[in-house]
């Protein structure tokens, strides 16, 4: 099911576009307004209650394998490659060629913190418990792949 079918919405919605270019210009004039770590919190935040969305709408859906549906809704929408590996209470996330590190410079710190957040947001309603992550890795850091880990 492509993202323009948007089953979850239990409707069909239109596709927007938006451009990797813009949503680093985003955060960037988030930085000028409120600093590096200023629009990072906003970023987290903004993204997580987008996850936690996200969840809701699928849960309203015939879908009962919601990380597939995750995986393949992020991927046909441009959001790279993401693996997950679930324990019981921990876990990690990977994310190969994630949007947000794409184009993005690291002064030596992650910098997918919406992305972050709306994993965050979205395992956390799939769970039904209030979930935290901490990014152990992030490409526009020079590490090979994204790794979101579940702190418990």
């Amino acid at each position: 099911m492509a993202p323009q079918d948007c089953a979850c919405e239990g409707r069909s919605a239109p596709k927007f576009v938006f451009y990797e270019t813009t949503f680093i210009d985003l955060k960037n004039t988030l930085e000028d307004c409120f600093s590096f770590l200023g629009a990072s919190s906003l970023m987290y935040l903004i993204g997580k209650g987008c996850g936690l969305r996200f969840y809701r709408r699928l849960k309203n859906s015939p879908t009962s394998d919601y990380l597939k549906t995750f995986v393949d809704y992020k991927r046909e929408e441009g959001w790279g490659e993401f693996r997950f590996e679930l324990g019981d209470g921990h876990g990690k996330i990977y994310l190969r060629g994630g949007f947000e590190s794409r184009g993005s410079i690291s002064n030596g710190v992650p910098v997918c913190n919406f992305t972050k957040g709306f994993i965050e947001g979205f395992l956390s309603g799939v769970f039904r418990k209030n979930l935290k992550l901490r990014e152990a890795a992030c490409t526009a850091k020079g590490d090979p792949e994204c790794i979101f880990e579940i702190l418990v």
